[in-house]
């Protein structure tokens, strides 16, 4: 890992997306097509989660690269935070430094979510690709579906993403605040990932992503 990269930084995107599989909700032979329709936009609502989760992580990492980076310089003695650059309240280099944070965002921030195949049967399967960030966020937010306990807090969706991100980041897994990513979970985000954890989810991730169950992902 490139030295000045920071020790949460992640890797730059490769130049071709990962692909990523995901079978789930099993349907049976004739179903209703709005059954089917609603399923796909819940789907859709829990991918464009994990997009903005991406970003925030690649925002975190590119900040604190630049950061890191400006630290170095004597005319930079003092750290700032994303409150001072939103707040417009850190020195003159603050400028700056955002400036060189969007540089390294774009370099980990990846390719969107595209869709390979979709096949309809029971179950359903999706298989998607996508790369550097935004592969992140999209495969943190599935596994939080497929590793979802229904029975410990019904109705507490906020509660149970805080306390798996938290276990996340015990384990060196996660490269953005929880809290951040917990306050970007809307109302209907929430009610797509308790709908689709009721489905018996099984991922199939690319090798270099991070899972505490990749040894369990079917072939």
């Amino acid at each position: 890992m490139d030295a000045e990269a920071g020790p949460h930084a992640p890797s730059p995107a490769p130049s071709e997306g990962e692909v990523v599989e995901v079978t789930w909700c099993s349907m049976a032979p004739g179903g209703d097509l709005g059954e089917i329709v609603a399923r796909l936009q819940e789907f859709h609502a829990v991918v464009g989660l994990g997009e903005r989760w991406g970003a925030a992580i690649a925002q975190s990492a590119a900040f604190e690269q630049a950061q890191n980076q400006a630290h170095k310089k004597p005319e930079s003695s003092k750290m700032v935070t994303w409150e001072d650059i939103f707040d417009g309240l850190g020195p003159a280099y603050v400028n700056t430094l955002s400036y060189q944070a969007s540089w390294h965002m774009l370099g980990t921030l990846g390719s969107p979510t595209r869709v390979k195949a979709l096949h309809y049967g029971s179950p359903l399967k999706s298989i998607v690709e996508n790369s550097g960030c935004y592969l992140i966020g999209v495969t943190m937010v599935l596994r939080i579906v497929r590793d979802w306990n229904t029975q410990r807090r019904i109705g507490a969706v906020k509660a149970d993403i805080t306390e798996w991100l938290t276990s996340e980041l015990k384990q060196g897994r996660l490269h953005a605040p929880a809290g951040l990513l917990v306050a970007m979970v809307t109302n209907s985000d929430a009610e797509a990932l308790k709908r689709l954890s009721e489905c018996d989810i099984n991922l199939k991730l690319p090798p270099n992503v991070p899972d505490s169950h990749g040894s369990e992902d079917p072939e």
